[in-house]
């Protein structure tokens, strides 16, 4: 018998997953990289449509401002 896989219950699901990969890409691309974490926390509720594109572009300003 075959063990299950293990699943984490914070993998997001495919094309979640492939959307955040070409940012990334595209980042390192460019000579970027995107290490803040809370930027990086919000990039991710907004690709799995947790937050909409206005609360992004706000909250990733606020966060800018106040760092």
């Amino acid at each position: 018998m075959m063990p299950k896989a293990q699943v984490k219950p914070d993998t997001a699901p495919p094309d979640t997953q492939r959307t955040l990969d070409f940012v990334h890409g595209v980042l390192g691309a460019a000579g970027q990289t995107m290490t803040d974490p809370v930027l990086v926390d919000l990039l991710e509720r907004y690709v799995r449509g947790e937050i909409s594109e206005a609360e992004y572009d706000r909250a990733t300003v606020e966060h800018v401002l106040r760092s």
